[in-house]
């Protein structure tokens, strides 16, 4: 009995180890030689290799649950985070809009003042070209 739990356990590390790409354990098949031999040998065969396949299945589907266990990847965000988002959004702009309203008053100052003193320059200059002429 012994040798049949072994020979379950090494067949299973083997499949394992060809599952990713090892080179697999060696097996000792004298234990299939015995088990042919018996009056109920193939039964006993059939009996280890199906138990073989469930539980190399199973100990496979483990390390794939285990191996690919990740959080679940948010597609969207939830309602909260889409309204936390847009309000930022909305205060980034309104932001915006206020130093482009004051970028303009300031440069409209600007011009009003370059304006006036462009407008007392020119009154100067045509009222001395007008004393140059009654002279």
């Amino acid at each position: 009995m012994d040798d049949i739990i072994r020979f379950e356990n090494e067949s299973i590390a083997s499949i394992v180890m060809i599952v990713f790409g090892f080179n697999p354990v060696p097996l000792n098949l004298s234990l299939l030689t015995q088990l042919r031999s018996m009056n109920n040998g193939k039964v006993k065969l059939q009996q280890l290799f199906t138990d073989l396949i469930v539980r190399s299945d199973t100990f496979l589907q483990k390390i794939a649950a285990h191996m690919y266990e990740k959080e679940i990847e948010q597609v969207r965000p939830t309602l909260e985070e889409e309204i936390k988002r847009a309000r930022e959004l909305q205060s980034r702009a309104m932001e915006n809009v206020a130093t482009d309203k004051a970028n303009k008053k300031e440069e409209r100052s600007e011009e009003d003042y370059n304006l006036a003193d462009t407008l007392e320059k020119l009154k100067g200059n045509s009222e001395s070209s007008e004393d140059d002429k009654t002279d």
